[in-house]
């Protein structure tokens, strides 16, 4: 089962779109804006990103702080744990 969840959320997240990553973005208050959506969305399409690899989970930290900024990645990953917690999956994430 946990074999077919990771590749549902990898699949998402390489055909989440702009518009989606938006309203994402004003749904949990996170100040983002069309240009850096788009960035995000050309990371996750451009990169064989894995989330639930630990080291490529960082990176991600890292090149969203890039793009945004030091606070919005900040919330991001606060966010990212907090849901991970929240819905016990840290099984899948931390293996």
């Amino acid at each position: 089962m946990s074999r077919i969840l990771k590749q549902l959320v990898i699949h998402k997240l390489r055909t989440l779109t702009t518009e989606e990553l938006l309203t994402y973005a004003e749904d949990y208050n996170f100040p983002l804006d069309e240009n850096e959506a788009e960035e995000i969305i050309d990371y996750f399409k451009g990169n064989s990103f894995d989330p639930f690899n630990l080291s490529e989970i960082n990176n991600f930290f890292y090149h969203l702080e890039e793009i945004t900024t030091k606070s919005t990645a900040g919330k991001a990953k606060h966010l990212f744990h907090s849901l991970i917690d929240q819905y016990n999956l840290s099984h899948l994430f931390f293996e």
